[in-house]
């Protein structure tokens, strides 16, 4: 909401009353080990010269912006993690100087506990239980993940620039006091002083359409972590019950020249259209500025937000008005979003449209004060995941799944026209997801993720790849 900077709440000590703490599964609740079922620990097969598989246990999940894996520099390492049977965490290293890959390992499960929502066996094979990653300031590596609506957890790696140690030990949840954080898509960032901030999807359940975007953050390298805000609330107030948040990933842009730094973000809003229904409709592309040093809001105009965006500050917001509600095409704008910027600091967001024309891939380039939109390419039925690379400049390469390949389109004048660049051939059947690792080696730029959603086995048995 518009208001004078209200700072975020302070990070509460770890046993303090009303701190949002951590909490290891083996000291509160009670915990049936799973032991991996997989054999494919040192198993790597490359696939050609520009994909591997580094594992056969994926589960079917529905990963969504950011936190796929890193590149470190210094160490000449790449980090990724995926979801693996039993929906357990898993994180894989490989040293680019020697050329291997570590074991895999299980850094995080689905605990043997209540849930806000689902039991212990749904929550198991539930595909919004992935987990994200990044690297904070002390080495240390976080993953972040959460069970459908019901908590949210973390696991540390216990020593700086290695899995090494690392296991199912490490992983607690992340309460706010004494009680659960409901989450759903989390994403982990960090800022450039070296704060965590996670994003989730909070459930609210009455009804079951209003789900809000929650924060919380770290500012001691992830050991303890602030009481929940509302970053993002429309306080179930829009019409057509459409008052759940579908972010696409928080993207950071580093403080250069004149702009502070700060988080781009794109989101579409759902909900039940004629009456409360969870997610049958979308309606409208939205986009703002998070910034990390004062925990506010901007849209592109540079309008305060304050701290939360609301039910009326929304339609600042709007990238890309759908139009009124369509029962044929209920997802008017899709799931997905990334976004960067250019080198005097527009925003250019990509976002999925359809329509009776069918769906397209589009950008929206922030011509400083209006949105300019311009279709990429058409794109295939399905929901289907996104990347933009910002090249520097006014160049961008624009990325879609397309079956087995990876399609891409390039601009060189900041999204006013975009032409066909690449295509990689993958040869990975039902490839479902990708993401870029931050930072990327050029031996290994995307994750790939295998899933067949038809088949819908979710016992662990899909692929994880590399695609350089």
């Amino acid at each position: 909401m518009r208001s004078i900077f209200l700072s975020f709440m302070t990070v509460a000590l770890i046993n303090g009353c009303g701190a949002n703490h951590s909490s290891r599964h083996n000291i509160n609740m009670p915990l049936t080990s799973i032991e991996s079922t997989t054999n494919d620990n040192k198993k790597v097969e490359k696939i050609s010269n520009r994909v591997t598989k580094i594992a056969n246990n994926h589960n079917i999940s529905s990963d969504r912006g950011t936190g796929f894996g890193l590149y470190n520099e210094q160490t000449n390492k790449t980090w990724v993690t995926w979801a693996g049977e039993d929906m357990n965490a898993y994180v894989r290293e490989y040293n680019h100087a020697t050329q291997t890959w570590s074991k895999s390992k299980i850094i995080g499960q689905i605990p043997n506990t209540t849930f806000f929502q689902y039991n212990w066996a749904q929550q198991k094979t539930d595909h919004h239980n992935y987990p994200k990653m990044t690297q904070m300031d002390d080495g240390r590596l976080i993953v972040i993940y959460s069970a459908h609506n019901s908590r949210l957890y973390k696991s540390i790696s216990p020593s700086a620039n290695t899995i090494d140690g690392w296991d199912k030990s490490h992983y607690e949840e992340i309460k706010s006091g004494d009680k659960a954080n409901h989450a759903t898509y989390p994403l982990v960032n960090k800022a450039s002083n070296g704060d965590i901030f996670v994003f989730y999807r909070y459930t609210t359940r009455n009804p079951t359409d209003y789900r809000p975007l929650e924060m919380i953050k770290s500012t001691d390298n992830g050991l303890t972590f602030s009481n929940p805000v509302r970053v993002i609330d429309t306080h179930n107030a829009l019409p057509n019950y459409l008052n759940e948040v579908y972010n696409g990933g928080f993207r950071h842009e580093p403080a250069h020249g004149a702009i502070p730094e700060r988080f781009l973000v794109g989101w579409t809003m759902a909900g039940g259209g004629l009456k409360n229904k969870h997610n049958l409709y979308h309606k409208n592309a939205y986009f703002a500025y998070f910034y990390p040093d004062t925990e506010k809001w901007t849209n592109a105009a540079g309008d305060d937000l304050g701290i939360s965006i609301d039910e009326d500050e929304i339609n600042d917001c709007i990238v890309f008005n759908s139009g009124e509600l369509n029962s044929k095409y209920k997802h008017a704008v899709d799931y997905y979003f990334t976004a960067s910027y250019t080198d005097d600091g527009q925003p250019i967001l990509l976002y999925i449209s359809r329509d009776k024309k069918g769906g397209r891939l589009n950008s929206a380039r922030w011509t400083g004060s209006a949105w300019d939109l311009k279709q990429v390419s058409p794109i295939d039925a399905g929901s289907i995941p996104i990347e933009i690379e910002r090249l520097g400049g006014d160049d961008f390469i624009a990325y879609q799944i397309s079956g087995s390949q990876i399609k891409s389109y390039k601009t060189v004048d900041g999204g006013k026209t975009w032409l066909f660049d690449n295509v990689i051939e993958t040869n990975i059947s039902n490839l479902n997801k990708f993401g870029m690792i931050e930072n990327y080696h050029q031996d290994i730029k995307f994750l790939g993720l295998q899933a067949d959603w038809e088949e819908r086995d979710t016992s662990g048995v899909y692929g994880v790849y590399t695609i350089k």
